[in-house]
């Protein structure tokens, strides 16, 4: 990382990584799917209580991919500033790229960048897109008149796209269309309540002809 001094005022840069800003790492509450706010505790609920929500402070110095603006609003992969404790005075081990952890700045690789806001609309960046995982309804299994399984939704490996990028408006994906996936990938993330799964282009084995939505 370098730090420049523009008339008196300081610039962070760093060579490979961004420069982002957070406000706070973990939330005291998360919002559910109808709006509502549950306290949680961080120790068993850091994936919902983490804040995703970051501010672009500079770029990097090389980058030969797509650059995001300073000032821009992302939404990051929070393990980013994932600190952990050991030994038995709770000694906090810092992440590699923690700049200064009381100001929230951390730097972060561009491909852990999962959407930043254009135009106040999101979108995917680099490879990075958010899909909304399409389930399937099981039936009860019974045997004779006894119900041994309940039917459940579950999850398949197919997903509709909720926010695109680039590369996949390049080849004719757009919002709302149905996806293939590779088996067992993605990250669940959570926005204004609802669960949508982090995916990567690299990742899509097809587009369906048809969406039954």
């Amino acid at each position: 990382m370098f730090i420049f001094v523009v008339n008196s005022c300081i610039s962070m840069k760093h060579i490979y990584n961004y420069i982002i800003k957070i406000s706070n790492e973990l939330n005291d509450t998360f919002k559910t799917e109808s709006g509502m706010d549950w306290y949680g505790d961080k120790d068993f609920n850091k994936d919902r209580l983490s804040n995703r929500y970051a501010t672009v402070m500079s770029q990097p110095i090389l980058f030969d991919g797509e650059l995001i603006e300073e000032g821009t609003e992302v939404l990051i992969d929070p393990s980013t500033y994932y600190h952990s404790t050991h030994g038995d005075d709770d000694v906090k081990q810092y992440t590699t790229n923690t700049i200064d952890m009381q100001e929230g700045i951390y730097a972060i690789e561009p491909q852990n960048i999962v959407l930043y806001k254009q135009d106040n609309t999101w979108r995917g960046y680099m490879n990075n897109f958010l899909g909304e995982c399409v389930t399937e309804q099981k039936e009860d299994k019974t045997i004779g008149s006894v119900i041994v399984e309940v039917g459940r939704k579950v999850k398949t490996d197919t997903y509709d796209v909720v926010y695109t990028n680039t590369f996949l408006e390049d080849h004719d994906v757009l919002k709302g269309d149905r996806l293939y996936m590779k088996p067992n990938y993605g990250v669940s993330v959570w926005i204004l309540g609802k669960e949508h799964t982090w995916l990567r282009s690299v990742d899509v084995l097809a587009k369906t002809e048809d969406n039954e939505n």
